[in-house]
C-alpha cells in the first residue's frame, strides 16, 4: 500500500512538473533549500568534529602512563576474557577512558630432578665459619645454600619456554575517574582463541590515557 501511494505521488509531481511552470519553480526552490540545509548540516558536523579530535589530541597529553596504576588486576580466561581490577588515577585530570593491553604466555617448566641430582653432586661444600656475622649492605649477599649453583640456568631454560600464545586489548570508556581517586573496573578483553596450556601467565600495560573533554 505504501509502494502505491508513493507511486502515485512520482507521478503526479512528474505530470504537475511539466505541465505546470510555477509549479516546476517551486519544485526548484525547494530543491535548491533542501541542498543548502544539507551542505550546513555538513559543515557543522564537520567542524564539530575537528573540534572534537583537537580537543581529544589535547587530552590524550594531559595524563602520563605512571600516573594510572591498576591494583589487584585478575584475568579470567574462558568462553570470554574478562579482566578485572581498580584503576587509581594519580594525575591532575579526571581520567575518561585508557586502554588495557593484555599479552597472555604458556610457561611449560623443565622437571627439576636432573638440576636437583647435579646440584647434589657438584654443589661446592660450603666455607666459612657458621656462626659469622652477617655481611652489611655494603657486600653482595652470600648465595643462598639450598639453592644449587645451576639454579639461575634452570629459571633462563624455563623463561626460554615461554611463548606468547595471545595478544588483546581492553579499551576502557567513560570511566570517569576523579582526580586522586580509584575505581573499580571489569571489562572484556579481545583475545583470540587460546590453544591449550600447561602453565599460562599474563601480562599487562596501560596504553593511551585520555582526559576528560
Amino acid at each position: 500500500m505504501e509502494w502505491l501511494a508513493f507511486s502515485i505521488a512520482c507521478v503526479a509531481t512528474i505530470y504537475f512538473a511539466i505541465h505546470y511552470r510555477g509549479f516546476r519553480r517551486g519544485l526548484m526552490f525547494v530543491a535548491g533549500g533542501v541542498i543548502a540545509l544539507a551542505a550546513a548540516a555538513a559543515i557543522y558536523f564537520w567542524n564539530d568534529n575537528r573540534q572534537t579530535e583537537a580537543r581529544r589530541q589535547i587530552a590524550s597529553k594531559l595524563i602520563r602512563l605512571d600516573q594510572i596504576r591498576v591494583l589487584d588486576a585478575k584475568l579470567a580466561l574462558g568462553s570470554f576474557a574478562e579482566m578485572s581490577g581498580t584503576i587509581v588515577n594519580r594525575s591532575d585530570f579526571e581520567l575518561s577512558g585508557l586502554t588495557i593491553k593484555v599479552v597472555v604466555s604458556d610457561c611449560p617448566r623443565y622437571k627439576a630432578n636432573y638440576f636437583d641430582r647435579f646440584d647434589d653432586a657438584q654443589a661446592p661444600e660450603p666455607h666459612g665459619d657458621a656462626t659469622a656475622p652477617a655481611q652489611s649492605q655494603d657486600h653482595k649477599a652470600a648465595p643462598n645454600p639450598e639453592h644449587g649453583p645451576w639454579e639461575e640456568y634452570q629459571k633462563e631454560q624455563d623463561g626460554a619456554q615461554c611463548g606468547i600464545v595471545g595478544e588483546g586489548v581492553a579499551h576502557l570508556y567513560s570511566i570517569d575517574v576523579p582526580k586522586g581517586q580509584k575505581r573499580a573496573f571489569e571489562t572484556h578483553v579481545t583475545l583470540p582463541k587460546l590453544p591449550e596450556m600447561k602453565k599460562w601467565s599474563w601480562r599487562y600495560s596501560i596504553e593511551g590515557p585520555i582526559a576528560k573533554y
